[in-house]
């Protein structure tokens, strides 16, 4: 009855392990042919429970023959769980798929209803089962045996060809699956055919390994995505079953081989307490045991956690390369007990190295290597006995240990650790005094340069200055005869200095009219000059923008008229009193409708003004040239001017706009322009309606 309880909770922890397997991960099918392996599993076991029940003969042979039904299916089950592992890969053959089913679906029928399967089971005095065999059961043996093991040398074929988290999960069901298999074909299939029937109970015991490394896997490796307190609790149910059934095979050994003892409800209770107990602590049992077992047989502890610490402080120092590599040779000195280390930079010394095919990264033991070979000879002939090539440039080197043969495991496994985060180390205070040199001459190089550009910037200064200056003084220099010219011919034309032909009074207009075109140049020359040299001064006083806005086109009508131009205004009736600087502001409106009026050959020029509550605005619309979308970031620029506007007007300055914006600026205004090419464009003027003197 123990046998049956043992057998019955292997089923049924295996079936949960299945249910779970597939009802938490759905979407993976590995795990739906998992879950068909644990059905196998029940339906092998639940026949065999119910065996131990039977009285009669014949029903024994029924359930000792259904026992085999669901074992016709494994290897189908199995197939398919390789196929699909890992991630659904679905690398199955479907012919080889149908191939298992039909084979499933024969040996199924043989089970059942071969005359030459099982042909009798009995009872004995002790009331032991004894079975007898036909020829079809080791046929069935056959095709189970051979099967399985060419699907588990399949799995093993995939274990050899994975790698990373695969492998390792490959690893564990490649354990489980090959112990449960093993056990399994001995138990019943094997000692069975040689007249041992009494361990065919232990069959079912043994997918116990199935499900303990399946579990492992789950938890440490994610074998399946089952959640973090179901696989803990699926561990300690599994390691505590595992300990359970050592116990309860050591038990059934004394009672029915050595009759040492009885096996009583109270004894089963101890067990699986004690197994429970041992599977929620085997971690903590286990490191009890090697620190008690590290006591005994290590003599002086090695702390790594202090290495790591005192090598963590020195890279923190600010050394020069052979100081660290003093200190680090201190540390490890005093550190590892009775260790003599030093790390040289010995150029002469690594080029040796190099040549005796010493490799950067490998651990050399004197004690692991021929004594026939160059590198033995070496170490020998030195006296080290460990040698790591931490780079090119520099090795770790240990001279043999007095007294002593060889360096302990421990010790090996602290100076590899130590290697490692040497080499992490040099590598950073390689980088760091690689940077801190290309930072220094940067820092050089670019101070070098910041000097030459600073005497060149100063040198531009100047010249700049000097063009201004000049251009300033030439300015002022040609006002005065500029103003003269334009007087006398206005006296002329007059007639205050006598009569004038009246043949020659149009060339006389013609040169008065360039005499001013040529005196708003040297104004305009003059403006930004001042601008330049920040000498250009707002007086604001209050005044009206209308008026000024309609004295300004009154002026242009003409020049319009006489391009056959609509010069249109939208203006109020009504004083627009606000604080402006009249001269500079009217130098502005005028800029803009002149060059509406230059810059259009055909339409008209809309000139309007209105007025907010804290602010008045100057729109002058045109429909001429327009301005390229590419070129409007260049409008306000200083001496700029665009190539379709060269073509209509090839004498131009490219200042007027320029001095317009900072009139605009000066008075904490804005001015902006929007443009379509070819279809017209609108310069707007905003102007706040309070204003201080100020300069531009």
């Amino acid at each position: 009855m123990i046998a049956v309880a043992v057998i019955t909770l292997v089923g049924v922890l295996n079936l949960i392990l299945g249910l779970t397997t597939l009802l938490r991960a759905k979407r993976e099918a590995s795990s739906f042919f998992y879950f068909l392996i644990t059905i196998v599993t029940v339906l092998w076991i639940l026949p065999l429970t119910l065996l131990e029940f039977a009285t009669t003969d014949a029903s024994r042979l029924l359930w000792a023959k259904s026992a085999f039904i669901g074992p016709s299916f494994l290897p189908l089950a199995l197939y398919g769980f390789i196929s699909n592992f890992p991630s659904n890969s679905k690398n199955y053959q479907k012919s080889f798929f149908r191939v298992l089913a039909i084979a499933g679906a024969f040996f199924l029928y043989i089970s059942l209803f071969g005359k030459h399967f099982i042909t009798g089971v009995t009872a004995d005095s002790a009331n032991n089962l004894v079975f007898s065999y036909g020829y079809q059961y080791a046929i069935y043996f056959t095709y189970l045996a051979g099967s399985i093991v060419y699907l588990l040398g399949s799995m093993y074929k995939r274990y050899k060809q994975s790698e990373g988290l695969d492998q390792l999960r490959l690893r564990y069901l490649l354990t489980g699956f090959g112990l449960s298999a093993a056990g399994a074909l001995l138990t019943n299939m094997v000692l069975p055919m040689l007249g041992l029937d009494v361990f065919s109970m232990f069959g079912p015991v043994s997918t116990i390994f199935l499900f303990y490394f399946t579990t492992q896997a789950i938890i440490y490796h994610r074998l399946f995505d089952i959640g973090t307190f179901v696989a803990n609790l699926v561990e300690v149910i599994s390691l505590a079953i595992f300990y359970y059934l050592v116990i309860f095979v050591i038990r059934t050994f004394e009672i029915k081989i050595l009759g040492l003892s009885f096996y009583d409800p109270l004894n089963i209770f101890i067990d699986l307490v004690f197994s429970f107990a041992v599977a929620l602590n085997i971690k903590a049992i286990l490191k009890a045991v090697a620190v008690f077992v590290g006591s005994i047989l290590v003599s002086e502890k090695i702390d790594f956690e202090d290495i790591s610490l005192e090598l963590d402080q020195l890279r923190t120092k600010n050394l020069s390369l052979a100081d660290y590599l003093q200190q680090v040779a201190t540390v490890l000195n005093t550190k590892i007990p009775k260790l003599r280390a030093f790390l040289t930079q010995d150029s002469s010394m690594n080029e040796q190295l190099h040549s005796l095919h010493f490799s950067v990264g490998l651990l050399y033991l004197l004690q692991e290597i021929n004594p026939g070979k160059k590198q033995h000879i070496f170490l020998k002939s030195k006296g080290y006995g460990l040698l790591i090539r931490i780079s090119p440039q520099i090795a770790l080197i240990l001279y043999e240990k007095n007294g002593q043969f060889a360096y302990t495991r421990q010790e090996i496994d602290a100076i590899s650790y130590l290697s490692q985060k040497l080499k992490i180390s040099l590598a950073e205070r390689t980088l760091l005094e690689q940077t801190n040199s290309f930072n220094s001459i940067l820092q050089r190089k670019v101070a070098h340069q910041t000097i030459k550009l600073t005497r060149a910037n100063r040198k531009l200064k100047e010249l700049d200055k000097a063009k201004s200056d000049f251009i300033s003084m030439a300015s002022h220099q040609l006002r005065t005869p500029i103003s003269v010219i334009k007087g006398y011919l206005s006296m002329i034309l007059n007639g205050d200095l006598g009569k004038v032909s009246s043949s020659i009074i149009p060339s006389l207009e013609r040169v008065l009219k360039n005499t001013d075109q040529l005196n708003n140049i040297v104004e305009d020359i003059l403006n930004a000059s001042r601008i330049e040299q920040s000498r250009l001064i707002i007086n604001c006083t209050v005044g009206d923008l209308a008026e000024l806005t309609r004295v300004a086109v009154a002026e242009l009508t003409q020049k319009a008229t006489d391009k056959k131009l609509n010069l249109e205004t939208s203006i109020p009736k009504k004083k627009v009193s606000l604080s402006f600087d009249q001269t500079k502001i009217y130098e502005a409106i005028i800029n803009l409708i002149d060059n509406a009026i230059t810059y259009t050959t055909k339409g008209s020029i809309t000139v309007s003004l209105t007025e907010k509550s804290d602010h008045v605005t100057i729109s002058v619309k045109d429909s001429g040239i327009g301005i390229p979308q590419n070129k409007k970031d260049q409008i306000f620029k200083r001496f700029s001017r665009l190539d379709n506007a060269k073509l209509v007007r090839p004498d131009g300055t490219g200042i007027g706009l320029y001095i317009a914006k900072k009139i605009v600026d000066a008075h904490s205004g804005k001015i902006w322009f929007e443009s379509t090419l070819n279809v017209g464009t609108t310069f707007t003027i905003q102007l706040p309606k309070h204003q201080k003197s100020k300069t531009a």
